[in-house]
């Protein structure tokens, strides 16, 4: 029992640093259409083309030609929603450049379902990207419209290999919004590659996601491809190798207890 207890020790501590993933979303527009539908609250215009300019994305991509005080939101076909357990994640991954280094305000957000009009009380997050922004993840609510209500991010200093102040107009950058599930609520990060750069601790979590959304406070062309939406599951669920354990542990007494009575 002694071997078993230490086995099954090693195979548990080997699956509680696993994660299972899974993809639930691609959108690379090769084929002119998205499984995201995109709105714009505002006068700007969207199409798929080829980004043929300098320092271009690898493929065909989306394009937003923004107006002043514009807003983009790709509505996805159907919820995402963050796990239970702690350690679950829903990640949105994409690729963005502009085609300018426009400065004031742009953000990316994630947010739970309204109207597409602006008049929505959506809740969610977002990160502010511009250099002229404020530099940090938010917690928001009010809708992708409107950044309102400001929550206090968990890391107000720049930690990342590159500035949220820097998406230039010359290199694509990969980004990740990302929300986990923690003990006490549920984290939001803002990650440039593989570096999380900005992270807000919420402890009552938005966890249901509709809502892909880009806010710029200036006229500007922005470049979107490879947009991912991948869900992770811990492994193992909490509640379930503690219920193990202890079952272990209980045979393991009951098998000394009847070598001693032997």
């Amino acid at each position: 029992m002694k071997h078993l207890l230490l086995k099954t020790g090693l195979l548990l501590s080997l699956a509680a640093s696993l994660h299972a993933q899974t993809t639930v979303l691609t959108n690379d527009f090769t084929s002119g259409t998205s499984t995201t539908a995109f709105s714009v609250i505002g006068a700007g215009t969207t199409s798929y083309t080829t980004d043929s300019g300098t320092g271009t994305l690898n493929s065909a991509a989306f394009r937003f030609q923004a107006a002043n005080l514009n807003t983009l939101v790709g509505l996805f076909p159907s919820a995402l929603n963050l796990g239970s357990n702690v350690g679950d994640t829903l990640a949105v991954s994409f690729k963005v450049r502009q085609e300018a280094d426009v400065t004031g305000k742009f953000r990316f957000g994630l947010f739970n379902i309204g109207p597409l009009d602006g008049t929505g009380d959506d809740n969610g997050y977002y990160v502010d990207y511009g250099n002229g922004g404020s530099n940090a993840a938010w917690y928001a609510t009010g809708g992708p419209a409107y950044y309102g209500t400001f929550g206090t991010p968990k890391d107000t200093t720049y930690s990342g290999s590159v500035s949220l102040r820097n998406i230039t107009a010359i290199t694509p950058v990969s980004l990740t919004l990302k929300l986990t599930r923690t003990s006490t609520g549920a984290d939001f990060d803002a990650i440039n590659g593989s570096t999380a750069v900005y992270t807000v601790s919420h402890t009552s979590p938005i966890t249901t996601i509709d809502e892909f959304a880009i806010f710029t406070e200036q006229a500007r062309t922005i470049w979107i491809d490879d947009l991912t939406v991948v869900t992770g599951t811990a492994i193992p669920e909490p509640a379930t190798w503690a219920s193990t354990l202890g079952t272990l542990a209980l045979l393991a007494t009951a098998t000394r207890r009847r070598r001693r009575s032997v």
